[in-house]
């Protein structure tokens, strides 16, 4: 059965209320297609025909949902570890070099009573930035949304980038608010500012891992 443009696109809006990620929709709507592709070239399309084949191929819509959510965790899960991989990556050798000398360099900062507030100032602008580039990256996407009339639903990896960039921010924010008060020097300050430091580059190797695209 050969389906018309206008048919397609009923299935899309269909399909797009009833799944909320892009590879979910992608893969169903494929599915959909296929077992269409495979009925009588004489046969006609209707709206009992799309509810026909999410019962049969997949359970019907809440079922479809409840796999949906499943795999969602599981991407979770997966993405979370290769996150603590590339924070791990960053005591391995010979990148362990490069960990040493950020210390030294914010231990040499922090020692010199000019330069020491600027460290955690230095520590907080970079626990806001991956938060900062999730929501450029969306109002990017916005934009040409609204020029061009086509929405993108979210994909899965985006559930966990966008709940660590909240937590390093949402960090950031605790960090302020609770040393508002206080003027840290040594092991405080440099800790914060290297954990910081080695928690967002690896969630920018995370995201290009992932996305396998420009940040920008």
């Amino acid at each position: 059965m050969n389906l018309t443009d206008e048919q397609k696109l009923d299935i899309q809006q269909k399909l797009n209320y009833a799944v909320k990620y892009r590879e979910t929709f992608d893969e169903v709507y494929d599915h959909i297609l296929q077992s269409i592709d495979c009925l009588p070239g004489t046969g006609v399309y209707t709206d009992e025909l799309f509810g026909q084949i999410i019962e049969t191929e997949f359970g019907g819509i809440e079922k479809l949902k409840q796999m949906e959510k499943d795999s969602a965790g599981y991407a979770f899960k997966a993405m979370q570890k290769k996150h603590g991989q590339n924070m791990a990556y960053f005591f391995r050798w010979p990148t362990l070099v490069f960990t040493i000398a950020l210390t030294v360099a914010g231990y040499i900062i922090d020692k010199n009573p000019a330069t020491h507030k600027s460290l955690m100032l230095v520590a907080m602008v970079t626990g806001v930035l991956p938060l900062s580039l999730i929501f450029l990256k969306k109002m990017r996407a916005k934009y040409i949304g609204w020029h061009t009339g086509i929405y993108i639903k979210p994909s899965v990896k985006e559930g966990y980038i966008f709940s660590v960039s909240s937590l390093s921010c949402n960090a950031v924010n605790i960090l302020s608010f609770v040393t508002r008060h206080f003027d840290y020097y040594g092991i405080t300050t440099l800790l914060v500012f290297v954990a910081y430091s080695i928690f967002v580059l690896s969630f920018f190797k995370l995201y290009r891992q992932e996305y396998q695209i420009q940040l920008i």
